[in-house]
Formats: structure tokens, sequence, C-alpha cells
């Protein structure tokens, strides 16, 4: 797995592969923190996003406000107003990776954790477009638009596969590493990102 300190992450350059338009996409990982946040802070935990020129793709967080716990995903459609998905989960397990997944279908978002569809708090309709900046990907770094929030934990097995709603019911997480061939992931010509944290990224 990638190991982040809470003092910044890693960075990969602009790719129109990861722009995800109007479909369908999943994006997932396993995470694991070694701190809880504050009450009012966010994590971030994989973005596009650039502070200095404030332009934004997408972006997948993580929070805490007045003892409970909230994934986030948001995003826009024309680089100025932000939308939002956003729901509570459970207590993280700090001894324990949990696997989380964003999915688009149609014009839903769905949060996922350890396979549990997540009841939405709130969601922004209608989904639209993505608007699609040069933006680079930030993985768990600060570069976001809640300001400088690094994670303090790991992720391993990041992958992002626009075009293909994996999951939209309960599920059973993978306990494998991800396959990285069509044998075993009949949607792996899709797969724009897969990050195993073993070696070098596969894109």
């Amino acid at each position: 797995a990638l190991s982040f300190a809470g003092t910044g992450g890693m960075s990969a350059a602009y790719g129109t592969d990861l722009d995800l338009a109007a479909g369908d996409f999943t994006i997932e990982a396993w995470i694991r923190f070694n701190t809880l946040p504050s009450n009012g802070v966010f994590v971030t935990l994989v973005s596009r996003y650039t502070a200095t020129a404030r332009s934004y793709h997408w972006g997948f967080y993580y929070s805490a406000h007045q003892g409970a716990y909230f994934f986030y995903f948001d995003w826009t459609t024309d680089n100025s107003t932000r939308k939002l998905a956003y729901a509570t989960i459970p207590t993280p397990n700090l001894s324990a990776f949990s696997h989380y997944a964003v999915v688009r279908s149609g014009n839903e978002i769905l949060l996922f954790v350890d396979g549990q569809k997540r009841t939405l708090s709130g969601q922004d309709s209608p989904i639209g477009t993505f608007f699609n900046q040069s933006t680079p990907l930030e993985v768990g770094t600060a570069n976001s638009i809640f300001g400088t929030i690094a994670l303090n934990g790991f992720i391993d097995d990041l992958r992002v596969t626009p075009g293909i709603a994996r999951y939209t019911a309960n599920f059973t997480p993978p306990t494998a590493e991800l396959p990285a061939n069509i044998t075993d992931d009949p949607s792996y010509n899709s797969v724009s990102l897969l990050l195993r944290g073993n070696g070098t990224p596969t894109t």
C-alpha cells in the first residue's frame, strides 16, 4: 500500500483518460486511516484540483463533524459551481483497511463503504457533464477545495474505471489484488488508472 504521513501526497500529470464527462464511472480504493480527523476537518483521498487556479474536475474526501464521519464526492460542470454528494459512514477502524467506492450510474452518485451502499445525506442534481479541466490527479494530498489537509494513512488498489458502473447494489469487496488483465476483469480495457501500491502504476 502507499503510505501517507499527513504532510503531502503524490501527483500525476493530466491525461484525458481521467476525464469523466457524462458517462458512468467507478472510483474505488482500499483505505486505512492512522488517525481520525478533528471536527470540521476534510481529508483529501483522491482528487483532480488546482488550488492556485481554483480549477477542479472531481474529488473524493472524508471528514468529521460533531462526532459523525462523512464520505464526500464533489464535481463541477462549469468550473465554477461545486456539486456534491455525501453520506455518513461508520467510524473508521484504524487497525484495518476499508473499501471505499464512488459510482455514477445514470443520474445517480452512489457511495459504498466495505461494499455497503450508504444512504446519501444529499446530492446535487442533475449530475450533468463533468467539466474537463487539465488538472493533475492528486492522491492522498492536500491540493483541494477544502485547503491543505492531507491523508495520514494508506491507500491501496486505487482504480478508476470511466464508462462502467461496477457496483449498483451491495457487493463483496475484492479480497485479492485487483487484476491487471481482461481475463480476470472483463472491464479491464475501460480502466484508466490502476495504482496497486506495490510498484509502478498501471495506466
